[in-house]
């Protein structure tokens, strides 16, 4: 198990439109069909629950990539700043979904989806392929952020101008 965790990682390279890639996305795409269906049914209760756990979610991934480098003994200032977009955009939509700020969901389906569609299909994973802790951490973050974008339009009904 250790392996999926280690810096030194030794087993294949992620691989661009491979079978895991692949996979991943479906398996994603069918996920968000369900879980934007579960949030636009439910009542206000479950879609602050449902907001919450994603926001949760995201935050959690975030702080376990920070831990991954630490416990590997890479973490510093330089290898982890300037922030991505896609990580600050977690914290954007943590905030956003957190306390229903409906003045930063343009935002999160603009940023949120622009930028992490793009991670998805080409992601920036080269050293760490399937089933490494960072090919899944890569896939599921930049995955909430698209979810996060289509659940301001699909659920909460707001139109981006």
């Amino acid at each position: 198990m250790g392996k999926y965790f280690d810096f030194e990682y030794t087993g294949g390279a992620f691989e661009l439109f491979g079978p895991a890639h692949l996979w991943t996305l479906v398996a994603l795409a069918a996920f968000f069909a369900v879980y934007l269906r579960v949030g636009k049914q439910g009542d206000a209760v479950v879609r602050t629950r449902l907001r919450a756990g994603l926001a949760i979610f995201l935050v959690s991934l975030d702080m376990g990539a920070h831990l991954f480098w630490v416990l590997n003994g890479v973490w510093t200032p330089t290898a982890v700043l300037p922030l991505h977009m896609c990580s600050a955009m977690t914290f954007v939509m943590a905030y956003a979904f957190l306390t229903e700020s409906r003045r930063l969901y343009p935002l999160v389906y603009f940023l949120g989806i622009a930028g992490a569609v793009q991670a998805l299909i080409t992601p920036d994973a080269a050293q760490f392929g399937f089933p490494h802790f960072r090919f899944w951490d890569s896939m599921f973050s930049h995955a909430g952020l698209v979810l996060g974008g289509l659940w301001v339009v699909m659920v909460e009904g707001v139109r981006p101008s």
